[in-house]
């Protein structure tokens, strides 16, 4: 006798353990970005999961210390993986925008890693409070 499939009931669960291990790494604070790892200087988004984790504690200022962008990049980001978390888990494809959104998403997209990009440069000759430590 075989049970009877569940894909989405499977697909929940991969979802899950996905999210749980990605949540046991940044609060267990392991170190991820290999251009600080390696090079020891850090990387455009260097301080992001610190200022998340700040702005999830309430923390604005934390937060903009850490990076300043983290208010614009933290619901962007956010919103972006729970909609493909739930595409996912609902038929097993992640989200694909057509048409106008896909260009307001790309548009969004661009304009974030520019700016991350500029800031990272500006944060290097001491601005923002100068380059995350690493």
């Amino acid at each position: 006798m075989t049970l009877p499939r569940h894909p989405r009931i499977e697909r929940a669960a991969v979802a899950l353990l996905l999210a749980g291990a990605a949540a046991a790494v940044v609060f267990c604070e392991v170190p991820l970005c290999p251009l600080a790892r390696f090079a020891h200087i850090p990387c455009p988004g260097c301080g992001l999961t610190r200022a998340t984790l700040a702005l999830l504690h309430g923390d604005l200022a934390t937060a903009l210390s850490l990076h300043p962008l983290a208010p614009l990049v933290t619901p962007v980001a956010g919103t972006a993986m729970a909609a493909n978390l739930v595409a996912y888990v609902r038929n097993g494809t992640l989200l694909t925008l057509r048409g106008r959104a896909a260009r307001w998403s790309d548009a969004l997209l661009l304009t974030t890693a520019a700016a991350m990009f500029l800031l990272w440069v500006a944060r290097f000759f001491g601005a923002f409070g100068g380059p995350v430590p690493v």
